[in-house]
């Protein structure tokens, strides 16, 4: 098992806020680090681009253990939700080849991803 829990359940938050993340694993062996990385990552028409913010690895673990996390967000680029691309923050967390699902969310003024569903003309 390798779990990641945030310090807010609707896992929004502001730009430059601090995000608490919770670190549970209960493996089979002792695992060689457990790896944490912030990233965000584009996607629609064109060329896709993404960027890892943050990361921290734990060497030297037990095979059953928790670690808690706690970094201030940058102030962009904010979560996007738009007619030709959408910017999608994540954490993904792995360990030895294992990897779980990654967890999103949401940073952004208005604690929602900016709409955009237009193109102006």
């Amino acid at each position: 098992m390798l779990d990641v829990t945030l310090d807010r359940a609707d896992r929004s938050y502001l730009p430059g806020e601090y995000l608490q993340a919770h670190v549970q694993w209960d493996l089979d062996l002792p695992p060689r680090a457990i790896y944490l990385e912030l990233r965000w990552d584009t996607e629609g028409k064109g060329t896709s681009d993404s960027g890892a913010i943050a990361e921290e690895t734990w060497s030297g673990v037990p095979a059953r253990g928790n670690q808690t996390w706690s970094l201030k967000l940058p102030r962009g680029p904010l979560s996007l939700n738009g007619y030709l691309i959408q910017i999608q923050w994540t954490l993904h967390c792995r360990a030895d080849g294992r990897e779980m699902n990654p967890v999103t969310l949401t940073i952004s003024p208005s604690r929602r991803p900016i709409q955009l569903t237009h193109i102006a003309t």
